[in-house]
């Protein structure tokens, strides 16, 4: 689905997961709105918008939190393949050109290749349990 893409780190809990995401400075995170200790969307709000936040959830009740963290996209569990792809098919544009619209920042375009070397396409991906309920 997407093969150039490189996972830079899994989360148990919301520290983790702010810890990997300034650590490795993603171009985007997939992040479980209900973890342990922070949850998905005050790691988002934490994050400032250096990177791109996808929300994973059991609760459709989030979506609109979700989106107020201007988050690209809101992915329901269980995710099927086919709501993946079109996750990835919203991502990949401003990935493969090197920029995306800022998430919260004011004007212009914001270079999304990441710092500290990690390769265009890296992600941090966190979540409680890979298929739990949150």
């Amino acid at each position: 689905m997407w093969p150039e893409l490189v996972v830079c780190g899994e989360a148990k809990n919301g520290e983790e997961a702010l810890a990997l995401i300034e650590r490795h400075r993603p171009q985007v995170a997939f992040l479980d709105i209900r973890m342990p200790g922070l949850t998905g969307l005050e790691v988002a709000d934490r994050i400032g918008g250096f990177c791109r936040i996808v929300f994973i959830t059991a609760y459709d009740d989030y979506a609109v939190e979700a989106f107020e963290q201007e988050a690209v996209d809101c992915l329901l569990k269980p995710v099927t393949r086919e709501r993946l792809e079109k996750t990835v098919q919203r991502l990949r544009p401003g990935l493969e050109t090197g920029t995306l619209l800022p998430p919260k920042h004011s004007g212009g375009f914001w270079p999304v290749f990441p710092r500290k070397g990690n390769p265009p396409g890296c992600i941090t991906c966190a979540s409680s349990t890979a298929t739990g309920s949150a």
